[in-house]
């Protein structure tokens, strides 16, 4: 499936988020929303106007992601890096 036709990305919806085509629902809540087992019907249950296709698109996405060698390297060298502790937070009147 060719994902480009069923994704967009505007500025002006949920700040430039990869969204299913004329809607506002992004590629991330459909993919959270799989992650926490809900199957197609129920996505599409939960977000009016979104269709199968958008569903598949994101799924397509999120494959061409996975497999991208640029994208694996750079989530594989964040979970090598200690996490570094900032320091906290100064209040406005100190």
């Amino acid at each position: 499936m060719v994902w480009k036709k069923h994704l967009v990305s505007d500025p002006a919806v949920k700040g430039g988020q990869l969204c299913a085509k004329g809607t506002e629902v992004t590629v991330a809540e459909m993919l959270n929303d799989l992650a926490e087992g809900a199957g197609a019907e129920e996505i599409l249950r939960r977000h009016p106007g979104l269709q199968l296709t958008h569903v598949a698109a994101a799924l397509a996405y999120a494959a061409d992601l996975a497999a991208s060698k640029h994208c694996y390297k750079c989530v594989a060298d964040d979970l090598d890096k200690p996490k570094r502790k900032r320091p906290p937070k100064k209040s406005a009147g100190e």
